[in-house]
């Protein structure tokens, strides 16, 4: 058995620096100067507590600098004829958080943009019927998504782009 004595740099008790004898009894710290079973307290050592915290840091930090950010571009969309038929289709918007910008993107820009760095909305875009109703509906899915992209309305000032008259078809 080994005894000593610390001054409550090396070891915590119950989460509190530990100023005291210590000793060591298979190969774990306790408090005292001999071990006593139900008597001596298990100490924590600092360098250990200090250790896991750097690994942790150092597992998450490599984890971040591993992960390839994707930077969105902007995607200007073409109608498919499925799109005109189902007289509807989606359109995908991302918001950088710190510089505010905000682009339009394809579906692939939008599953790969990360959402710790952009705000990200899909909003159904109808295409076909009576204008002022088409134009009201775009105008209400648009202003759905406000509360997560600030300005969105200013980004889409013209609700009725894509619309296929009913008289066309």
């Amino acid at each position: 058995m080994d005894s000593n004595y610390t001054t409550g740099n090396m070891f915590l008790l119950n989460g509190i620096d530990y100023e005291g004898y210590y000793n060591i009894y298979n190969g774990v710290y306790y408090t005292g100067n001999v071990y006593s079973y139900g008597i001596s307290n298990k100490l924590t050592e600092k360098d250990n507590i200090i250790n896991k915290l750097i690994n942790d840091y150092n597992k998450l930090n490599s984890t971040f600098s591993k992960k390839e950010l994707y930077y969105p571009v902007n995607y200007q969309h073409v109608l498919t004829n499925k799109e005109i038929k189902n007289g509807y289709f989606y359109r995908y918007v991302v918001q950088n958080k710190k510089s505010k910008e905000i682009i339009e993107v394809s579906l692939k820009g939008y599953n790969k943009t990360d959402k710790l760095i952009y705000d990200k909305v899909k909003i159904r875009w109808s295409i076909k019927g009576n204008s002022k109703m088409i134009l009201d509906r775009n105008k209400r899915n648009v202003l759905k998504h406000i509360n997560i992209i600030k300005n969105l309305d200013k980004f889409f000032p013209y609700y009725l782009e894509f619309f296929i008259d009913n008289i066309e078809i």
